[in-house]
């Protein structure tokens, strides 16, 4: 499975989703910006990212510029792309749509998208000062994530 998207601050039930099947030994990646356009949102995804990245998806981060994709492509035959990201406000309050496109073809096509942003990323557990951060770091990104629902 592999995810691209600007804003991640999954709900719940996505985040357990997404650690369930890395830790079943799925190949779960996930691709965000390095630099968001939003401070805020950047510091609040930072613990999810974490906590997606100890369970066994493997999170890069975008080098690129800002990354403003959203797509997912599963089992290189059913993909999506779209408007919505993974984020509660796209979940629960927005408006937002995805085209689903069932079939290998546009499937690899996608992933071939992905591959192509990953290849200009770097992974997540390359950096332990965002891997390990200290305690008051923790702490500022553990308050801000209270806020995740509100964004």
């Amino acid at each position: 499975m592999f995810i691209e998207t600007p804003y991640f601050l999954p709900t719940d039930p996505v985040l357990f989703a997404l650690k369930t099947v890395a830790v079943a030994g799925v190949d779960v990646r996930l691709l965000v910006p390095k630099k968001n356009d939003s401070w805020f949102v950047d510091w609040a995804g930072r613990s999810y990212l974490r906590e997606a990245e100890e369970a066994g998806v493997k999170v890069s981060l975008y080098e690129g510029g800002f990354l403003h994709s959203k797509l997912m492509v599963c089992d290189d035959s059913i993909s999506t792309c779209g408007s919505t990201n993974v984020d509660f406000r796209s979940f629960e309050n927005n408006f937002e749509a995805n085209a689903f496109f069932y079939g290998g073809k546009t499937a690899l096509q996608m992933k071939q998208v992905f591959l192509d942003d990953e290849a200009q990323s770097v992974q997540l557990s390359s950096l332990p000062e965002r891997m390990n951060p200290k305690f008051m770091v923790r702490l500022f990104e553990s308050l801000i994530r209270l806020l995740a629902p509100l964004m």
